[in-house]
């Protein structure tokens, strides 16, 4: 496994302070496309091995995201139309829902 360097800054009373520090890199990426519907769908299982995540709102409408089944379009995270959500920190399950019908959302998993 390759190393990824990685800033970390801190601003403290007017002075810069950056460490930088490796990170794991990915050796693996995996990738696919669910069909997110009006019921909480899940579009990616938990995977303590995740090293980051891009989810693509590849419909017309509206997908909320959460962290479980009980996501609903009034407490998910909203992906607009044709937008994206990349998180390189969160390793648990990754629900969907929208308003109604289906839409179409695609996904690549860094591992």
């Amino acid at each position: 496994m390759t190393n990824v360097p990685f800033a970390v800054v801190e601003v403290t009373g007017g002075s810069i302070n950056a460490n930088v520090k490796d990170l794991p890199k990915a050796t693996t990426q995996n990738y696919g496309a669910v069909g997110v519907l009006s019921t909480a769908t899940l579009i990616r299982a938990a995977n303590a091995n995740r090293k980051a995540i891009l989810i693509k709102n590849n419909s017309t409408q509206n997908v909320y995201l959460g962290s479980n089944s009980s996501v609903t379009i009034s407490n998910g995270q909203i992906i607009a139309p044709g937008e994206t959500f990349f998180d390189d920190t969160y390793t648990g399950d990754i629900y969907g829902i929208v308003a109604g019908g289906s839409a179409d959302v695609r996904y690549t998993e860094d591992v």
